[in-house]
């Protein structure tokens, strides 16, 4: 390992300075990925069914039936047909 590391910065200082600089700037960025990464991965999972904030439309009957309603509206909005009622006189 301790070769490979000594070619490598051998390798480096025969680059161009513009290509020493490109390298610097793309060993930057990896470590900006590998940190957001490993983050990413210590954040737990939650779920969202069990948030309180969710929890607050169980039960609610003026909810029922909220799917067919999204459906129907889509369905509307998608066939353009709530332009057709709103030109239609009467």
């Amino acid at each position: 390992m301790e070769q490979e590391q000594e070619q490598v910065w051998r390798d480096f200082a025969a680059l161009l300075e513009d290509g020493q600089r490109w390298v610097a700037r793309l060993i930057a960025a990896l470590h900006v990925a590998s940190r957001s990464r490993r983050s990413a991965e210590s954040i737990s999972r939650t779920d969202l069914a069990a948030e309180p904030f969710i929890g607050i439309w169980r039960g609610r009957e003026e909810m029922e039936g909220s799917g067919a309603w999204v459906r129907t509206s889509r369905e509307r909005a998608w066939s353009g047909a709530h332009d057709r009622r709103r030109l239609t006189p009467g």
